[in-house]
């Protein structure tokens, strides 16, 4: 086994390594083709997004808190404690839905 046997040998494995790098290169342009479509669309809405973010900002301006009534606030503050309250209220029905619903019988209770 002299000298040109080993040059063979060693340049088919560079060759298989370049092989299997064009191979892998291959697969992911494939992917990102496949990808290109979907960026083209979350473009498109980033850009109406962006376009309604800019169109919001000049609608009104901040007033100060110090500046609002004392009935505006607790009118905020009551429609915010109910809404909590519903907010609690679902949830435990839910949880009470999930425990009616619950079958004993299942695998991983036993």
């Amino acid at each position: 086994m002299g000298f040109w046997f080993w040059f063979w040998i060693f340049l088919a494995i560079a060759v298989l390594a370049m092989v299997v790098y064009v191979l892998i290169a291959l697969s992911l342009f494939d992917r990102a083709k496949k990808i290109a479509g979907p960026i083209a669309k979350l473009n498109d809405l980033t850009a109406k997004l962006n376009a309604a973010a800019a169109q919001r900002d000049e609608e009104h301006p901040p007033v100060g808190a110090l500046e609002t009534p004392e009935l505006v606030i607790i009118a905020r503050r009551n429609e915010l404690k109910r809404s909590s309250r519903e907010r609690k209220e679902a949830r435990t029905r839910r949880l009470v839905k999930r425990i009616k619903d619950l079958d004993f019988d299942e695998s991983r209770l036993l």
